[in-house]
């Protein structure tokens, strides 16, 4: 139950914090000037009490600027707006992105229909060639020959992608129509025989490499995946290209010497400037730094002593044999990688095998070194 004076106390206190917001509202009403829209701004005086209590009130703040029009786009594209280079990424997405309704979603009668009809066009292509140097274009087409074949499902040069798409529609009534990019994206990324879905080569991605960085030399923000695919003339698509550029950029060999930079950079910037170490070793980012850090200084080296050894089996006891987490059992066990966890436990139970004793017991058995790792541990985002 409250006592009175709490009460008075409260009350008071709320008085006080009224007070001063109305005296607030008093400075700030005092440091605007009100008027009626149909008054003129040029000096104050009663004119510019409002006449009708309905009208609207507009209250300009003293050294404000009266609004005068929406944001056009020129102005955002003006290099002294300071949405500039948001505005060149927005039309950079816009330039090198296309919704595709055909790809994915088309049927298998839809796909064989637009095969069909890029097949027609490009033997019309061809014939027209022939025919150009002389021979009879209608006869070539019919003849047994692997490289008009392939001609005919690969080339995508001079097709006349607005015919195809009117035809195309025409057949798929009353299903929706396709436009020509459409169909051309349809059939460039996703139809075509000769799209090349092999494992990327080491040249690949070299020369990969190459044509995306010479687009950062020319200054350009995003590289123009089709230019990039055409370079590279190895039946790569455009979108495959982009998948393999970003998820490679950030891939980093690590070696001793490069460990070394690192500790040497952390030891003069710290751990909470990973920007300033980035800079320090040169090509990478701060968040491969710090992760490449996080990993390796929380490795252990050396023996593995019988209580890792006990964290280590308990870990592995609680995943199916089948189905093992070597990433959360390494968090059980501090200090040690994944790999490492691994190995440890991979090599007690080749031993078990071999008619040796149990794997918990082996555990504490052998060859008890820190696993170093290979790949897991060499290559690091």
């Amino acid at each position: 139950m409250l006592h009175q004076d709490d009460v008075d106390a409260t009350l008071s206190g709320r008085f006080s914090q009224l007070k001063q917001e109305l005296h607030d509202l008093d400075s700030l009403m005092a440091s605007c000037i009100s008027f009626s829209p149909r008054t003129k701004m040029e000096g104050v005086s009663d004119a510019y009490l409002l006449e009708d209590p309905d009208e609207s009130l507009i209250v300009v703040a003293e050294g404000s600027l009266r609004f005068s029009h929406p944001i056009s786009a020129s102005e955002f594209q003006d290099p002294s707006s300071p949405f500039y280079a948001d505005t060149l990424l927005r039309q950079a997405y816009l330039a090198n992105s296309e919704t595709n309704r055909l790809g994915r979603g088309a049927g298998e009668k839809e796909r064989e229909i637009l095969k069909s009809l890029v097949v027609n066009a490009n033997k019309r292509v061809w014939a027209a060639r022939v025919q150009n140097q002389g021979a009879d274009g209608l006869a070539e087409i019919y003849g047994d020959n692997d490289v008009m074949q392939t001609f005919f499902t690969a080339n995508m040069e001079d097709l006349d992608w607005e015919s195809i798409a009117q035809d195309f529609s025409r057949e798929i009534w009353p299903a929706p129509s396709r436009t020509a990019t459409e169909c051309r994206i349809a059939w460039r990324d996703g139809l075509r025989p000769n799209i090349n879905r092999d494992t990327w080569t080491d040249a690949e991605d070299s020369k990969l490499s190459q044509l995306v960085e010479d687009f950062r030399e020319r200054g350009d923000l995003v590289p123009d995946w089709e230019e990039v695919a055409m370079k590279l003339d190895s039946n790569r698509i455009a979108l495959d290209c982009m998948r393999r550029a970003v998820s490679t950029q950030d891939k980093v060999k690590w070696t001793s010497e490069l460990d070394k930079k690192l500790a040497s950079a952390v030891e003069r910037f710290g751990t909470q400037s990973w920007s300033q170490v980035a800079l320090y070793m040169g090509s990478l980012s701060g968040p491969q730094c710090e992760k490449r850090w996080k990993h390796t200084s929380a490795q252990v080296r050396g023996k593995w002593s019988e209580e890792e050894d006990e964290l280590l089996r308990r870990s592995v006891a609680l995943f199916p044999p089948e189905a093992i987490s070597w990433t959360h059992v390494a968090q059980q066990v501090p200090g040690r990688t994944n790999t490492q966890c691994r190995d440890r436990f991979t090599r007690s139970t080749q031993r078990s095998r071999h008619g040796r004793r149990s794997t918990a017991a082996n555990l504490g058995e052998g060859d008890n070194t820190g696993s170093e790792g290979s790949e897991d541990d060499q290559v690091q985002g």
